[in-house]
C-alpha cells in the first residue's frame, strides 16, 4: 500500500517538474511552514511540560529481586 501511495504521489509531481510548473515561493514556504509547525511545536512543548498522564508505578517484584530459600531434598 506504502508503494501505491508512493508512486501516486510521485508521479504527478515528477511531470510538473520536468514541465516546470512547479513553482517555489520562499515566502509563502516560509509562512506556510509556520502555521503548520507552530502548533505542532507547542503541543509538544506542553505535553512535556504539563504531562496529562499519571506516572506508571510497578509495584510487583522481578525474578531477580526475589529472595528464595530452598530446603534441600532428604
Amino acid at each position: 500500500m506504502v508503494s501505491v501511495m508512493e508512486i501516486a504521489s510521485s508521479s504527478p509531481s515528477s511531470t510538473l517538474s520536468c514541465r516546470n510548473m512547479i513553482v517555489l515561493n520562499g515566502e509563502e514556504f516560509k509562512k506556510n511552514g509556520l502555521f503548520t509547525l507552530l502548533p505542532l511545536f507547542l503541543v509538544f512543548f506542553w505535553i512535556k511540560l504539563f504531562n496529562p498522564l499519571p506516572k506508571i508505578k510497578n509495584q510487583t517484584k522481578s525474578i531477580y529481586e526475589l529472595n528464595i530459600i530452598s530446603q534441600p531434598f532428604q
